[in-house]
């Protein structure tokens, strides 16, 4: 998700709107990052998964294009955004 929440929110219908709560556990259960919390500085957007909707490969000329190619056609990322679910207490 890129942009301003509160914005997008108010576009809404008022029977489609949601608590900022519940839009926040939404984005987490669908493994959508989010600019200054998953993404910081140094953070790759492969990294964060967000190929599928953010990154064109196909589409030269922007700032980061040949970065994300390369890493991409070199078959792995650094690292990798995942979410996991603790199933007992870690002590």
């Amino acid at each position: 998700m890129f942009g301003n929440v509160e914005e997008f929110i108010k576009e809404l219908p008022e029977e489609a709107k949601v608590f900022k709560d519940e839009f926040e556990e939404e984005r987490i259960r669908n493994y959508v990052p989010k600019i200054h919390k998953e993404l910081r500085g140094g953070f790759s957007p492969l990294e964060a998964g967000a190929l599928s909707y953010a990154i064109s490969l196909n589409k030269g000329c922007y700032v980061g294009q040949e970065t994300m190619a390369r890493v991409y056609f070199r078959g792995r990322t650094p690292r990798t955004l995942v979410k996991f679910k603790v199933l007992e207490d870690v002590k």
